[in-house]
């Protein structure tokens, strides 16, 4: 399988108080170092911690409730119900 050099990210994992510049090159063209990158689904940084997870979801679950939210008004009462058990009162 090829690799497209172009859309290939370099990133260090480390601790926390230690960062390095290191640059990569192939054929000629240097990577991009990150510090954080989408990998199979799940955002992995530098220091292999979970914040990058844990802001996505939480940004997914607020979409959603902001959705359920909004639609209440014109859901049955079944829905209503089980709306109502899942989102808190404001």
């Amino acid at each position: 399988m090829p690799l497209d050099i172009t859309k290939t990210k370099c990133i260090i994992f480390g601790r926390k108080r230690k960062t390095t510049d290191i640059h990569i090159t192939m054929d000629r063209i240097e990577l991009e170092q990150v510090s954080h990158t989408k990998f199979l689904g799940i955002i992995m940084n530098e220091y292999l911690d979970s914040t990058g997870n844990i802001k996505c979801c939480d940004k997914k679950v607020s979409t959603a409730l902001f959705a359920l939210r909004s639609a209440r008004p014109y859901l049955n009462f079944k829905i209503a119900v089980l709306h109502s058990s899942l989102l808190p009162p404001k």
